[in-house]
């Protein structure tokens, strides 16, 4: 063929830049041997070469791992043109630098094919006069090979690279984000190309890790884990001595691109577990991985990391927790750590073990079943709540029915005395509608209704008591206020008679009553305990906050902040807090004579009376309209008035100013006096209950009805139905899950008054106290609910979904 290279004479050849001594120094070498676009002289007649270079792709993109369909063969209408037939190009992992993408002309210094061995000593002449002595040339040759898998082609890259002093783990070989050989070629998977370099690089290549920011901390055994190439780990840690394979075991990857795509896992055995590799896990486990390390930046050990990963595949993170606490290597690790190597695993040491992985605290100070809730993963949740001898206590089984007792203090908030969060504090005072899939829990379902049963009396008597305060606070006001409003008869004698009567009463106004007496000393009442537990909740807060600090967690603590638990506002106590404010602000400006002492008293009334609408919440046909006026008064209402308020705004105060000529005196309507007035009447305007007649008095009488019909077309026909679809939406929503929003806002009722009671004032629900030792010998707390299960009543993860 006409158009062939011949390699031999391409060797033979002067290149301008000389030695490898003068290219090292900055002097650019010849072109390299051949690109995509040439055409070679190896090409068996069949026209298929074997193995293959995957074919080009946009510039700037990273390269896909080669489809083992995928050949490059001649094109059938250009002669000599190598062509791609069935390239799937599948999503490599990014973690290489510049020298592993593509370009439309990327430079081959030898076909995309392995060496051979009567190849070797001309490829090895090529490496030594094109590539050794410059880096940009050398790091894309080896790169090269690396993703294509091609070992001998390695070996004698890595021979030549010997012979010139160039070990395989320095910074001449290491791309532009700091990755080595190794990582390229675990990153495609290239096993024997893999197993080449680690013969090789020995073990300053294997440990090497990623020095950038995104990948900081990132070893070959990452990679070796995510690609699940058992062999090559079993092999690389083969090169390790026992103390470099113990601190290359428990390298932990800190880099934002790592830690963003692996749920948190940047520890190897949590990366495996969050894989769901569990031969690699075990093996991790054999090699001397510590199943209870933790993560530096968050605390997390392994049990945390899967409830993170547990938000996007909870049934491989469910099979992983099963595998975690079934599996015999992980008892032999626990009995090992104990100095019991050898011994039969006990019931004790199995519970010990148990509570060694779920009770830990992370830097938030949640445990993993309080972050299963945070985080709404229900499925881990109940399957963290029936682990036995840690939550779960089976007492005895007859038949499909068994009783069990669940220790329920990191549960219900009041068995620890609201220290630390709990699945009921971050399950009720998170928003209405989330968290609903709780509901379904049947522990959570069993103690929200113990709570109902124990606390429901007292609810009751709550209500008949505010209601009564309320009707006697407003039959009080109505008598003040009918005493000075009585009309005199036209008869000069009553009318004499009757003032000297009721004078004495409108005077004596400023001054209490025995009915405000005892109002006030309810409200002061109503507000010292109000605000006692909320001193109690930030003392709770800042001991927190100083362990944080202490810590110097200050990730964690903005997560700690935006916990739902810590500040527990909601409308049954705002309320409540509003109507005792009011009322003792009242009753203080009436004492000292100030005239606002009757507004005040005005907004105790609303706030009394709205409080009772609280109590309606207990009720299923009444409560769900209650939680559906406070979602679209806070939610749907608050949006609609902020843009609604932008647009009167700008109409009103072009409105008026059209109204105006500024060298004429002008008599300005009644309407448009001022802004305040012409906005209220504008509102007035959008509910129909005022009429514009004045704009052949404005100064621009045609632009006037412009804006004014431009505002009506805005206001009253697009937002005000806009406000009225946000609300159907919102109603739809709530009658969509009404039934399990009912138990949710009932039960959070419940546990407001439930915080507020002293500890000796609050009723038994059935909870059972008892005391233990933990794993480092502390004698802790137990709180046990017993209850009754069916075995036809179980809950799966696919309920909640």
């Amino acid at each position: 063929m006409s158009d062939e290279v011949d390699f031999t004479e391409y060797v033979t050849q002067e290149l301008p830049g000389g030695t490898v001594e003068e290219r090292s120094n900055g002097v650019r070498p010849a072109q390299p041997l051949i690109t995509q676009s040439s055409t070679l002289s190896s090409i068996p007649e069949d026209g298929v070469i074997e193995p293959l270079i995957e074919r080009t792709i946009a510039p700037n993109s990273y390269r896909a791992p080669l489809d083992a369909k995928s050949r490059y063969s001649r094109s059938s209408s250009v002669s000599g043109e190598i062509q791609l037939e069935n390239c799937d190009l599948c999503s490599a992992d990014a973690m290489t630098g510049f020298y592993c993408m593509y370009t439309n002309d990327e430079m081959l210094f030898w076909p995309p094919r392995d060496v051979c061995e009567s190849d070797e000593e001309l490829y090895r002449k090529i490496l030594n006069r094109d590539v050794i002595g410059n880096k940009d040339f050398m790091i894309h040759e080896i790169q090269h090979v690396c993703r294509m898998n091609f070992p001998y082609r390695m070996g004698v890259i890595c021979e030549t690279l010997e012979e010139h002093g160039i070990s395989l783990s320095s910074d001449q070989v290491t791309g532009q984000m700091s990755e080595t050989p190794l990582h390229v070629a675990l990153i495609y998977n290239s096993t024997e190309v893999a197993s080449v370099l680690m013969k090789f690089g020995k073990t300053e290549l294997i440990i090497r890790r990623y020095q950038t920011s995104q990948c900081e901390g990132t070893t070959a055994l990452h990679k070796a884990i995510t690609k699940r190439n058992l062999e090559l780990l079993e092999e690389m840690l083969s090169y390790l001595e026992p103390d470099e394979k113990n601190a290359f075991l428990h390298q932990q990857a800190k880099g934002e691109y790592f830690r963003g795509k692996v749920s948190q896992a940047g520890l190897p055995l949590t990366l495996a577990a969050v894989v769901g590799d569990t031969a690699i896990f075990d093996e991790l486990i054999q090699q001397g991985s510590q199943v209870d390390a933790v993560d530096d930046a968050t605390g997390n050990n392994i049990i945390h990391s899967l409830v993170h990963f547990s938000l996007h595949q909870p049934d491989e993170s469910l099979k992983m927790l099963q595998h975690i606490f079934q599996s015999t290597l992980v008892q032999q690790w626990w009995l090992k750590r104990r100095g019991m190597s050898g011994m039969r695993l006990t019931c004790s040491e199995y519970r010990h073990l148990k509570i060694c992985l779920l009770k830990l605290t992370n830097y938030d100070g949640f445990t993993p079943l309080a972050l299963s809730t945070y985080l709404r993963s229900p499925e881990v949740c109940q399957f963290l709540m029936n682990v036995d001898d840690v939550y779960k206590f089976p007492q005895w089984r007859i038949g499909p029915t068994s009783v069990n007792y669940y220790d329920i203090a990191e549960i219900d908030s009041s068995m620890s005395n609201y220290t630390k969060p709990t699945v009921m504090d971050l399950f009720i005072y998170s928003s209405d509608t989330d968290h609903l899939e709780f509901c379904k829990i049947p522990l959570i379902k069993e103690l929200m209704e113990r709570k109902w049963q124990a606390y429901r009396k007292l609810f009751s008597a709550f209500f008949f008591f505010h209601l009564a305060v309320m009707i006697t606070l407003t039959v009080n006001c109505e008598m003040k206020i009918s005493f000075k409003s009585i009309i005199p008869t036209s008869n000069t004698t009553e009318k004499v008679v009757m003032r000297q009567l009721v004078q004495p009463q409108a005077e004596s106004w400023p001054y209490l009553n025995p009915i405000d007496i005892m109002i006030l000393v309810l409200s002061s009442l109503y507000l010292v305990v109000d605000v006692f537990h909320s001193f109690r909740l930030i003392w709770t807060f800042y001991r927190r906050w100083f362990h944080l600090v202490r810590h110097r967690k200050w990730a964690s603590f903005k997560m700690f902040i935006a916990s739902p638990a810590i500040w527990q506002m909601d409308i049954f106590r705002v309320m409540l807090f509003g109507f005792s404010v009011s009322y003792v602000t009242s009753i203080a400006l009436r004492i000292l004579g100030h005239h606002s002492a009757e507004i005040a008293m005005a907004a105790s009334l609303i706030f009394g009376w709205v409080f009772l609408l609280c109590f309606t919440r207990a009720l299923k046909s009444i409560g769900v309209f209650a939680v559906m006026l406070q979602r679209m008064l806070l939610g749907d209402l608050i949006h609609f008035l902020i843009v609604f308020g932008v647009i009167i705004i700008a109409f009103t105060s072009a409105f008026r100013i059209l109204f105006f000529k500024i060298h004429d005196n002008f008599i300005v309507p009644d309407q448009v006096t001022d802004l305040p007035m012409t906005i209220f009447n504008f509102l007035r305007l959008t509910i129909g209950l005022e009429e514009m007649d004045i704009f052949e008095q404005a100064a621009h009488p045609v632009m006037v009805k412009v804006i004014f019909m431009s505002f009506v077309l805005l206001a009253n026909i697009l937002l005000l139905n806009m406000l009225i679809a946000a609300m159907s939406d919102t109603y739809a929503e709530v009658t969509h899950q009404k039934y399990d929003l009912w138990l949710k806002i009932r039960t959070k009722s419940i546990c407001l008054i439930e915080q507020h009671l002293p500890t000796f004032m609050r009723p038994s629900f059935g909870v059972i106290h008892r005391k233990r030792e933990d794993d480092q010998g502390e004698i802790v707390d137990l709180w046990l609910l017993p209850v009754e299960e069916y075995a036809g009543q179980k809950t799966t993860a696919r309920d909640f979904r």
